[in-house]
Order: structure tokens, then sequence, then C-alpha cells
């Protein structure tokens, strides 16, 4: 049996085509996978930035509260008390 060039030119292309569509079937695999990863990637990292952010924050709110704190004790102490005038009606 012989084939000629037709032949073999036509076996080559049905290859092609099943390695081609071979290679589509894993691509589309490796990027649902890929996001999958990225997904994870960006929970990683909200999870990071959770642990790392709410401990600035709550040192952030106390040192604003001890900001307030210490500014109103500095006013309270700043004041100067002057003293009231008191009238005393004499009788008449």
């Amino acid at each position: 049996m012989q084939l000629s060039l037709s032949d073999l030119l036509s076996l080559v292309s049905i290859v092609a085509v099943m390695l081609l569509c071979i290679v589509l079937y894993h691509t589309v695999f490796i990027a649902v996978n890929l996001r999958r990863l990225t997904r994870r990637i960006n929970d990683l990292y909200e999870d990071v930035e959770e642990m790392i952010i709410k401990p600035l924050s709550v040192a952030d709110s106390i040192m604003e509260w001890l900001r307030d704190y210490f500014k109103g004790k500095a006013d309270h102490h700043g004041k100067n008390h002057a003293k009231k005038k008191v009238e005393v009606v004499v009788g008449k």
C-alpha cells in the first residue's frame, strides 16, 4: 500500500487538529486552575492585610483617645480661674 502526498497531508492535518484540540482542552483547565489560584492568593492577601491593619487601627484609636484625654487635661489645668465678682447690696 502506497500513500500519496495528499493522503499524507490529510493524515498530518488530522493529527494536527487532534493535537490542537488537546492543547485547547489543557489550556482551559490551566486557565480555570489559575483563576482558583489567584482567588486563593487574593484571600490570603486579604487575611494578611486584616491581621496587619486591625492592630494598627486599634493602636491608632488608642493614640487618639490618649491625645484627646491629655489635651483635655492640659486645657483644664491651663485655664485661669478668675475670681467671681460678687455684688453686695447694702440695705438702704
